[in-house]
């Protein structure tokens, strides 16, 4: 069983998530494993309890102060909860989130070293745990440009990776990057609707075959695979807040033309079909 509470979020104008921070409670038990990923950047703080998470880089013991840092795409999951339960706080953001700022590793959402294994202990990360419980008091507060000062924690916490934990991307320059970000900026509000490559490629000014072989090497999935994974995960959301809601009305609303593309297309990304998602109450959303 797990148990959401909403600590915030920052939309864009069209009505997307660019940043989202919850506390999820988890129950004691084993879990089962989840195909779990999403095209956010994801930091997780451990406020309570322990466990074990599961991610490509191994699979970690996890306690109060310790972090988890994800890029787009990386699958991870918690598989045990010790009999204490668990209370993690999580941020999920887009990339377009950093749009236009300058880093040094500027796919640095969707890619890292090969050598940052995801986990930092409590010991290591006393400044990005600080930074995130201010970012959520910011988003919680919601004061007078609060946005804006989430948007410096968010660069900061960043640049902390960089600098102190190994965090590296691989090379993608800054003026290759910001033909994808035109990119992804055109996507979000047509996520639900019919795209095809040349208007995207279009967007970011480059050619088609020139921008999909950019846009799978900068950020280590097809263009394609991006967008119906954005699909799927809007899905999710749909399902879970719309539980009378038909399966095929939600297919439909989220991109897919059918009931049978939908299914197969979310047991891919996933693991599981949209009904058994629906039923789960033990998923992390």
């Amino acid at each position: 069983m797990t148990e959401i509470k909403e600590s915030g979020t920052i939309r864009t104008s069209a009505g997307g998530i660019l940043l989202r921070m919850w506390h999820a409670a988890v129950s004691p038990g084993v879990r089962g494993f989840f195909k779990h990923s999403h095209t956010s950047f994801e930091i997780t703080l451990v406020l309570a309890g322990s466990g074990t998470y599961q991610t490509q880089s191994g699979d970690y013991g996890i306690s109060p102060g310790d972090m988890l840092v994800f890029a787009s795409n990386e699958q991870h999951n918690i598989s045990l909860v010790e009999k204490q339960g668990l209370e993690i706080l999580n941020m999920h953001f887009e990339p377009l989130f950093i749009a236009g700022d300058t880093f040094t590793s500027a796919n640095l959402c969707f890619s890292h070293s090969k050598y940052f294994k995801n986990f930092i202990p409590k010991e290591n990360c006393e400044k990005l745990c600080n930074l995130m419980l201010c970012a959520e008091k910011e988003i919680i507060g919601q004061k007078e440009e609060y946005v804006q000062m989430i948007h410096g924690i968010v660069c900061e916490m960043l640049i902390t990776l960089l600098r102190e934990h190994g965090y590296r991307a691989d090379d993608t320059s800054a003026s290759q990057f910001s033909g994808i970000q035109a990119a992804l900026k055109y996507i979000e509000p047509r996520i639900s609707s019919p795209l095809t490559l040349y208007e995207i490629a279009s967007a970011a000014g480059l050619s088609p075959n020139y921008f999909s072989l950019l846009f799978k090497k900068a950020c280590k999935i097809s263009l394609w695979d991006y967008i119906v994974s954005k699909r799927v995960e809007i899905a999710q959301r749909m399902l879970t807040a719309n539980p009378h809601m038909n399966i095929l009305d939600i297919a439909l609303s989220c991109g897919f033309n059918s009931t049978a593309n939908f299914n197969k297309a979310f047991r891919r990304f996933s693991g599981i079909t949209p009904k058994e998602y629906r039923k789960s109450d033990d998923l992390l959303h």
